[in-house]
């Protein structure tokens, strides 16, 4: 069986290549999530994991949401403290405008406030 090979229109190039491309510069601009999704399941050997792999502690999603939020918003005081002991900075705000420290303290975590 021979594989048919059909010409692609330029249209259909020219999408891929915009995706391909905006794919790279928002994981570039936006930071890794999978740090912000590893402390959002709670998973400190995770976020250990990735912080010693090199992913950017204080890197955000698209909406400047961080792992530290994620942290304060779970409410993980073992998330937070690993976090920030790698260098996570708890006035790093959201597109809100709201930071971890502010999350905490909606959030009535006296713990995370007090660490």
């Amino acid at each position: 069986m021979r594989a048919v090979l059909r010409p692609v229109s330029r249209a259909s190039l020219v999408t891929v290549l915009v995706v391909m491309a905006w794919t790279t510069l928002a994981g570039s601009a936006f930071g890794d999530v999978r740090l912000i999704e590893a402390a959002r399941r709670r998973d400190v050997a995770a976020v250990q994991s990735l912080v010693r792999a090199g992913v950017d502690v204080n890197g955000p999603a698209a909406d400047g949401t961080t792992a530290l939020h994620a942290a304060a918003e779970a409410d993980d005081i073992s998330v937070a403290i690993a976090l920030i002991k790698e260098g996570a900075r708890a006035n790093v705000a959201n597109r809100l405008g709201v930071t971890p420290s502010a999350l905490a303290a909606t959030n009535g975590s006296k713990g995370m406030i007090d660490d």
